[in-house]
């Protein structure tokens, strides 16, 4: 399988942030247990790889709930009320544009210790980010 492959070459973790959806105050929510981010399929943990596709825990073992390119993903961090974009209970996940995800995402980075293989994988996540979101 194709997705199979793609992943043997990719180096996923565990993503950590603030909430990316667009307008969404909850951005710099990147430093606590509530940073994670888990697939609504499965609850499953969400992990990102260098390319800039998310994948859940469960996919990793080989199983299919969720896989592909971030800029397709929705968002839904929890957060209600009059300032939050996700107020609308049928269907509160919301997607992200560049500068959002871009944006919350910089916030989990900055607060991990990196080497210089996380300095090249994350400069190689920023490229992705910025492919993705250009080819929509």
């Amino acid at each position: 399988d194709m997705a199979m492959q793609m992943m043997s070459t990719e180096k996923f973790v565990e993503l950590h942030m603030g909430c990316p959806a667009e307008g969404c105050p909850n951005v710099r929510n990147s430093t606590t247990a509530e940073s994670k981010w888990y697939s609504s399929k499965c609850r499953g943990v969400i992990s990102i790889s260098q390319l800039g596709n998310l994948c859940c825990e469960h996919h990793q073992n080989g199983e299919t709930c969720v896989y592909g390119r971030m800029c397709t993903f929705r968002f839904d961090c929890g957060l209600r009320g009059a300032s939050s974009p996700h107020n609308d209970e049928l269907s509160p996940y919301r997607s992200s544009d560049r500068a959002s995800f871009s944006h919350a995402l910089g916030f989990g980075i900055a607060f991990r210790y990196m080497t210089q293989t996380d300095l090249e994988w994350a400069t190689r996540l920023l490229k992705a980010i910025t492919e993705q979101y250009g080819t929509q």
